[in-house]
């Protein structure tokens, strides 16, 4: 019996002190990890909570994937909106971009609605678009994934929002239209 059990205490305690080296190396990797490297890093200009939020930081420049999907048409602001075909909410704001963008389009706002998702089910988003939106198709290689614009966007959740200057650089992101500051409390009203 003893010739069974002092391998086996042996065994059990090699693992034990390789499972405290690896437990000491993840913590000492923990504290070494910049703050940089936290969701929703400072100087962002995105206070703390919004890790739902696109990722590109108040100010950064368009990403380019998205500059060449639907041309430079704009002198003004560009709202982005992204939907999935995946997003069980994404089909009942559709309705209030598009009326945004028809709404808007006199004063200079260009909306775009990067649409991914599915892409036999993209027709049914598309529907609901009216020619004041621009619609940019963003599938990527499976059937449930985003594709370059999305992943550029830095979207977390949909549908999301972002506001771009017309410079060219993100004034605003949020994830409800009414989050967005368009001038007036609610956008989507006539």
């Amino acid at each position: 019996m003893t010739a069974v059990l002092v391998p086996l205490v042996c065994v059990l305690a090699a693992l034990t002190v390789f499972d405290l080296v690896l437990t000491a190396g993840l913590i000492r990797r923990l504290r070494d990890t910049p703050a940089s490297a936290s969701p929703t890093p400072p100087g962002s200009g995105r206070p703390t909570g919004t890790e739902r939020l696109p990722a590109l930081g108040i100010g950064e420049p368009m990403p380019r994937s998205l500059a060449r999907s639907f041309g430079d048409p704009t002198t003004g602001s560009v709202l982005v909106g992204v939907f999935s075909t995946e997003c069980k909410a994404c089909p009942d704001h559709l309705p209030d971009f598009d009326a945004l963008g028809r709404r808007r389009r006199a004063e200079g706002l260009t909306t775009v609605a990067v649409l991914s998702g599915e892409a036999d089910r993209l027709g049914a988003f598309r529907d609901v678009l009216g020619d004041a939106v621009t619609v940019v198709e963003d599938l990527g290689v499976g059937p449930f994934s985003s594709g370059a614009v999305t992943r550029d966007l830095g979207v977390r959740a949909w549908p999301s929002y972002v506001l771009f200057d017309a410079g060219g650089h993100v004034a605003h992101s949020a994830i409800a239209l009414a989050g967005l500051p368009l001038g007036h409390a609610d956008p989507v009203a006539a």
